[in-house]
């Protein structure tokens, strides 16, 4: 497998401000200073940025802030939006997450996914972007299977 480094994609971070945010965030820039992704383009919504940007200097992140919006019915649009720009004007793979769960925090579900997102994406991305030399795209699907199901 090749050795890739942070330059060879671009990292979007979503974050939506409700719930537990802040702890989710602080986790997910964590991982990505862990990781070695330290330069982020980020979309937000609500009126936290200010703390968003904070914590991403807290974590030695470099976050560009992309855009920002007070109305949470955004949700993950203007991210969507910007990786559709981003991938007409470059040929780089991008890795793309966002603060899963923070509308239900007490949720044990959604607390999974997030983390197998993380693991699959975040953790992985220098393995994913080998597979990218063969696939198109790379990623995880999480099925929250009713009782009696096998969640994934």
């Amino acid at each position: 497998m090749a050795k890739y480094t942070s330059d060879d994609l671009t990292v979007v971070h979503h974050s939506a401000e409700m719930g537990n945010w802040h702890e989710v965030v602080h986790e997910q820039f964590s991982l990505l200073r862990s990781v070695g992704l330290t330069t982020v383009h980020a979309t937000h919504v609500g009126n936290g940025a200010t703390w968003l940007k904070e914590e991403a200097k807290r974590n030695d992140i470099t976050l560009v802030l992309e855009q920002t919006d007070p109305n949470i019915a955004h949700y993950e649009t203007f991210a969507i939006l910007f990786i559709e720009r981003e991938a007409k004007v470059s040929n780089k793979p991008i890795l793309y997450f966002h603060t899963k769960g923070v509308s239900a925090p007490d949720y044990p579900g959604k607390r999974q996914w997030r983390s197998v997102m993380q693991k699959a994406v975040v953790e992985r991305w220098q393995e994913n972007l080998a597979h990218l030399e063969t696939h198109d795209v790379v990623g995880v699907n999480w099925i929250d299977a009713p009782a009696g199901g096998h969640s994934h």
